[in-house]
């Protein structure tokens, strides 16, 4: 019987944690997120791109925030941390995205 590595709960906890980020940002920013997953040129390297869209149409924006980038890479993380790192930093774009919308209704 195979034994489960320790490294395993880690990447259910980044992948659970990527989730959250996400639905936590949606319900704060009226935005929902849309991920793909497409395999690249080069063998054994996949694209992710997490893209942010807007709830309601927005200043005819056809998405509010969008972040790609390739597994495995330069940098050594597993794939559950590159996910949640790619959401996270999506998150945050999305949240900079809001301030402007808010002050700028504030001016108005």
């Amino acid at each position: 019987m195979a034994h489960k590595k320790s490294t395993d709960n880690g990447e259910y906890e980044f992948t659970r944690a990527a989730y959250d980020e996400l639905r936590d940002c949606e319900v704060s920013n009226d935005v929902t997120f849309v991920l793909s997953l497409e395999p690249t040129g080069q063998r054994g390297v996949w694209a992710l791109a997490v893209v942010a869209l807007p709830v309601e149409g927005t200043d005819g924006l056809a998405y509010v925030a969008r972040l790609e980038g390739s597994w495995p890479n330069a940098m050594a993380v597993s794939y559950g941390a590159f996910l949640y790192q790619a959401c996270h930093r999506c998150c945050r774009m999305v949240e900079a995205w809001s301030k402007t919308k808010q002050e700028e209704a504030t001016r108005k």
